[in-house]
């Protein structure tokens, strides 16, 4: 039976540098794929409080998340359409990343040209990469 899934992400910046978080190698979805943290928005979350759960049990911190900045869809397999929108974030204490063993394996912080080695041009995340690195100029 086809499903819709909304998941919420965020490009979480620091020193102007963003953080990349590497998904565990036994995932069977994109297992060791380089991406933004976030996941699914669970009945009745709002975004943002989907979004601040997710990064509280996938990094173990607390994050100010701010505007949206890009959103898109994609075909997990043939029977599930998710749509991802990601968030502007920043985190209140950049030294207190405590990965889950069961969602990631590591984390980064990167600069675009560094993002652009790690995930590739063609991901579907990196667009959004781009505007956050935009984004974080102009606030500085």
């Amino acid at each position: 039976m086809p499903t819709q899934k909304i998941t919420a992400c965020a490009f979480i910046h620091h020193d102007g540098k963003m953080l990349a978080v590497q998904r565990a190698a036994h995932k069977t979805f994109l297992p060791n794929q380089w991406e933004l943290v976030g996941g699914h928005i669970e009945h009745g979350e709002t975004l943002e409080q989907g979004l601040a759960r997710e990064i509280r049990e996938e990094l173990g911190a607390e994050v100010e998340i701010g505007e949206p900045i890009h959103a898109f869809t994609y075909m997990r397999d043939r029977e599930t359409h998710s749509v991802e929108i990601i968030f502007l974030a920043r985190m209140l204490d950049p030294d207190a990343i405590t990965l889950d063993p069961n969602a990631l394996q590591a984390y980064r912080w990167v600069t675009l040209d560094e993002a652009r080695e790690l995930y590739g041009e063609d991901d579907a995340e990196f667009p959004a990469i781009v505007r956050g690195f935009g984004r974080i100029v102009t606030i500085g």
